[in-house]
């Protein structure tokens, strides 16, 4: 699912990425490159968010796994590496 750009307007955002579902308050940035695909997650609204995970991943900031439908405490980032095998 795609959404909007970050505004400097301050508008509401909206999901970019993967995420099967995110809560409006998440940004959902994917990351790709040659350590692996991730994403990074931020809550911006002060207020508890969730997001539904494409695949299992790992957080890199705590060394959790996660998968499945995860919370977002109010203003959290995370940085998440993707643990599905992809061939390109």
């Amino acid at each position: 699912m795609h959404g909007w750009v970050v505004s400097s307007s301050g508008r509401p955002l909206h999901i970019i990425g993967e995420a099967q579902e995110a809560s409006p308050n998440v940004l959902v940035v994917p990351l790709a490159g040659q350590g692996g695909r991730g994403m990074v997650l931020v809550e911006y609204e002060r207020k508890p968010g969730s997001v539904t995970l494409p695949h299992p991943m790992t957080d890199l900031l705590t060394g959790k796994r996660l998968k499945g439908c995860i919370e977002l405490p109010p203003y959290s980032v995370m940085v998440l590496k993707d643990l599905a095998e992809r061939k390109e």
